[in-house]
């Protein structure tokens, strides 16, 4: 007999996840880079459940853990390297191989397999933990810019983000008419940074959600937000940091002081 065919196989959506994951991984390798285990799993749920994948989250969790040490422990393991350096000159210590880091992972790949799959139905995209470098920013304010990528909400967290990156991503961010929600929490942009979105964002008639906890922003920074969501569709401002309070600009219920 003849075997029994999956009817999950011959759908499209599951043929359409299938070429994209495998795009996906051909152009990471082509860029000599790591696959995003948090693609993957988005992927792998998707066909699963025979559903397009509408929420791309990109989490690499490949930064490695910086530990902190204080003064006394310090001067303790300088202490034991010194008492244990005559025995390690006895003997010999056959040395383990270090184990080679993975490169880090990009989010170019994925950018130009979405747009070169022609994939239309993503509607958020989650940006965690990944650094961000001119040449991924150009390839997402190009996604942005295109009308028939309708992304409602954009993440960037803790990605890096310089005032070059945030005028390459406000320039296009002002004119999508899907966009939302903008977040760019933990981005150090500051002033310069600030300054840079505000006069980018100064046309945009679409975006109503703002973030940006924890971005070096000061009280000059206030006053430039302030008239960014007075005269912008700008409805509701996030922020963490109490220094860019000042009572001439926080009116109404736009601003969560958090």
């Amino acid at each position: 007999m003849p075997p029994k065919k999956n009817s999950k196989s011959d759908t499209a959506i599951v043929r359409s996840m299938t070429e994209m994951l495998k795009d996906y991984e051909h152009r990471v390798e082509r860029y000599e880079t790591t696959v995003c285990n948090s693609i993957r799993k988005c992927f792998k749920k998707a066909l699963e459940e025979d559903r397009p994948v509408t929420r791309f989250l990109v989490d690499p969790q490949d930064r490695r853990i910086v530990e902190y040490w204080d003064d006394d422990r310090l001067i303790e393991a300088l202490k034991e390297d010194t008492d244990e350096g005559v025995t390690i000159k006895k003997k010999k210590v056959r040395s383990k191989p270090v184990k080679e880091d993975k490169p880090l992972v990009k989010l170019l790949p994925l950018i130009e397999s979405i747009r070169a799959r022609r994939y239309t139905l993503i509607q958020e995209l989650f940006v965690w933990d990944c650094h961000v470098e001119n040449d991924d920013m150009v390839a997402l304010s190009g996604l942005l810019i295109k009308g028939c990528y309708a992304i409602t909400r954009l993440e960037l967290i803790d990605c890096f983000l310089d005032a070059k990156s945030i005028g390459t991503l406000v320039a296009n961010t002002a004119v999508s008419k899907s966009l939302r929600e903008l977040c760019l929490d933990f981005n150090e942009i500051g002033e310069s940074g600030c300054r840079v979105m505000c006069n980018g964002l100064a046309k945009s008639r679409f975006l109503v959600h703002l973030s940006l906890c924890f971005c070096g922003l000061t009280k000059q920074c206030g006053l430039w937000l302030g008239n960014l969501v007075a005269e912008t569709a700008i409805r509701v401002a996030a922020f963490r940091q109490m220094e860019i309070l000042c009572p001439t600009v926080f009116d109404g219920d736009k601003w969560i002081i958090r």
